[in-house]
């Protein structure tokens, strides 16, 4: 269907997370306080990260126990 085709579909691993995070936090100290809508961007983009990340290590978890 059309809205199929329209999706992308990305895979990070979990060090292209961390690498991510690393990059956003030092983007946002970086940036001026002029950049006030940038800086929300760039929180709202690691805190999106950081749920990412804690999903990744449930899946490790479960993955670990032996339920996935």
């Amino acid at each position: 269907t059309n809205e199929e085709s329209g999706k992308i579909q990305v895979t990070l691993s979990k060090t292209d997370i961390d690498d991510h995070k690393r990059q956003l936090t030092f983007c946002n100290v970086d940036l001026q306080q002029d950049m006030f809508a940038k800086k929300i961007l760039l929180n709202e983009q690691l805190k999106l990260l950081h749920v990412i990340d804690k999903i990744y290590s449930i899946f490790i978890k479960f993955e670990m126990a032996g339920l996935r």
